[in-house]
């Protein structure tokens, strides 16, 4: 059994060493937390996208990525999307990120 809990440590261990974490906030202008609204997040070195939503207090977190450079996408109908860019994770490093989405003008949504 001992040998078992070991193992199973290691296990755990060897998912979580060498990669980071991006974590976050996403308001309104006046302050409001924004749940549900779409969070990208894409390593520009490997093309590779994870998509996830904010939570009910407009809070994503995006674990267990590999270390590199990113960029983060938001967005939420209603509202202009947000990209944060030149994001460059370290191993270990949890990244915090508090974003504010700006009201999308009449103008900007017949586009």
């Amino acid at each position: 059994m001992i040998f078992v809990l070991i193992a199973g440590t290691g296990y755990i261990f060897a998912q979580t060493a060498g990669t980071a974490t991006i974590a976050g906030t996403v308001k309104d202008p006046g302050g409001s937390v924004i749940p549900t609204a779409a969070v990208v997040i894409h390593n520009t070195d490997t093309g590779i996208d994870r998509t996830i939503q904010t939570n009910a207090a407009g809070a994503f977190t995006a674990a267990f990525l590999p270390p590199g450079p990113y960029e983060v996408d938001i967005s939420k109908t209603g509202f202009a999307k947000l990209v944060r860019s030149g994001l460059v994770l370290q191993v270990g490093q949890t990244m915090a990120l508090d974003l504010a989405l700006q009201v999308q003008s009449t103008t900007d949504r017949s586009r």
